[in-house]
């Protein structure tokens, strides 16, 4: 079979690898991330053909064609606001082709728009609670942080933490709420509470594959900070999450598929990959989902060695199917 990996360009992943958690963790192939490597060497020792394209290409010319295009590191189309729309739109185009690839189209252009968290919430998963402002609306902050408390403020089409603004104090209040204003004209925002446990916890990343748990890495921000990214000074753990916790993702999976099929009238659709990240809110005692990963996460193989076997058997599977 030939297998592409949608990727970005080799110069993006300098901002990614190597990071202070994993400073001898870097790409060997790029523009496949380190962590694809290992994926795409498995695929290769079981026969398959497995190249790199860039988003944003037309893949579906003779000369791009794969048997299955697999949607991986396209990770630049979230550095602005015009890359965002642009990648939108390159979606739309693969669709209109009939373009092979996982996840589906329609799947990640779900997850893209932030507010499918309000969507799984209607289906009884507990999630980061959160408010969809939509563009050209008005929400006073000030307010809301008055009868609230500190805010997360994110525009509702982004990804690893582009324009997320942490207001958790009047001042900061203050300095943003005009700038807030003048973007929401501009574009969709999803407004959440802090969830303060965050900076002592973390985060729980679970994987699940073709619809199965498979493995959890554990991720926490340097001190005084919420972003948990490695390449921002977050710490890595590859462990396994608490079993209530894998328990209780595991039981939200159907339910997330469910708020997908209410939202497309796709049903009984399975994808390839998913990413669920958990926070512990330590004043209630119990797990909210902050995210679903289904366009660009990365997947951890290296933490736990088998993970790659487990994906290329799914892969395989969904091209048999097609």
């Amino acid at each position: 079979m030939k297998i592409s990996l949608i990727t970005s360009p080799q110069e993006k992943l300098k901002d990614y690898f190597p990071t202070s958690a994993e400073p001898d963790f870097k790409p060997s192939e790029a523009p496949f991330t380190p962590d694809d490597q290992i994926l795409v060497n498995h695929l290769r020792k079981r026969g398959h053909e497995v190249n790199a394209r860039t988003w944003g290409t037309e893949i579906w010319n003779e000369n791009s064609k794969a048997d299955l295009f697999i949607m991986r590191s396209p990770w630049d189309y979230m550095d602005t606001k015009e890359n965002r729309f642009k990648f939108l739109k390159w979606l739309s185009e693969l669709k209109n082709n009939d373009v092979k690839i996982e996840n589906s189209v329609d799947f990640m252009t779900w997850l893209l728009d932030k507010k499918y968290l309000i969507d799984i919430q209607k289906q009884g998963v507990n999630v980061v609670p959160s408010e969809y402002v939509t563009k050209s609306s008005v929400l006073d902050l000030l307010e809301k942080f008055a009868n609230e408390g500190p805010l997360i403020v994110k525009p509702a089409l982004s990804a690893a933490g582009v324009g997320l603004e942490v207001l958790d104090s009047k001042e900061k209040l203050t300095a943003y709420s005009k700038k807030f204003s003048d973007l929401l004209k501009l574009e969709n925002y999803i407004v959440q509470p802090l969830i303060e446990s965050i900076k002592t916890e973390g985060e729980w990343s679970l994987i699940f594959i073709a619809g199965e748990y498979s493995h959890s890495i554990h991720k926490a921000p340097k001190k005084g900070d919420v972003m948990v990214h490695a390449e921002r000074g977050g710490s890595l753990n590859f462990k396994q999450a608490p079993l209530d916790l894998v328990e209780e993702a595991s039981k939200a999976i159907p339910s997330i598929l469910k708020a997908f099929e209410s939202q497309s009238n796709k049903a009984n659709y399975v994808p390839l990959y998913l990413r669920c990240d958990f926070i512990k809110d330590s004043t209630q005692d119990k797990y909210l989902l902050s995210e679903c990963e289904g366009v660009e996460p990365e997947l951890f193989f290296r933490a736990k060695p088998g993970s790659e076997e487990t994906f290329a058997g799914a892969l395989e599977n969904v091209e048999d199917t097609k």
